[in-house]
């Protein structure tokens, strides 16, 4: 197993007992686990493509907050800063194995 393969699963553990139960309503818990699974897909695309099905209430949850108008016209903006290698999500092809 890979250390992206052993990790991200952990991570996305103790984030989803953040997550908001409220329907229709998104936390900022709910708002930080978008962000985590984004830049993990970032870091790590061989391992998160594998790990995601295992994780499919994550995945929905990115989805919708994805979907929720003013987050799709911020995502869409110029006013988003693109993953970079300068930022926290670092793509890490040597850690990026399968999972």
């Amino acid at each position: 197993m890979s250390a992206a393969g052993s990790r991200c699963p952990e991570s996305i553990r103790g984030a989803v007992s953040w997550t908001s139960r409220s329907a229709g309503r998104a936390s900022y818990c709910d708002l930080s686990l978008f962000q985590l699974v984004a830049g993990l897909r970032y870091a790590f695309p061989r391992a998160m493509a594998e790990l995601e099905p295992r994780f499919l209430r994550v995945t929905a949850l990115h989805a919708r907050i994805a979907a929720r108008p003013r987050t799709d016209a911020y995502l869409k903006s110029a006013r988003r800063i693109a993953f970079n290698e300068d930022g926290i999500f670092r793509h890490y092809p040597e850690l990026d194995g399968a999972s």
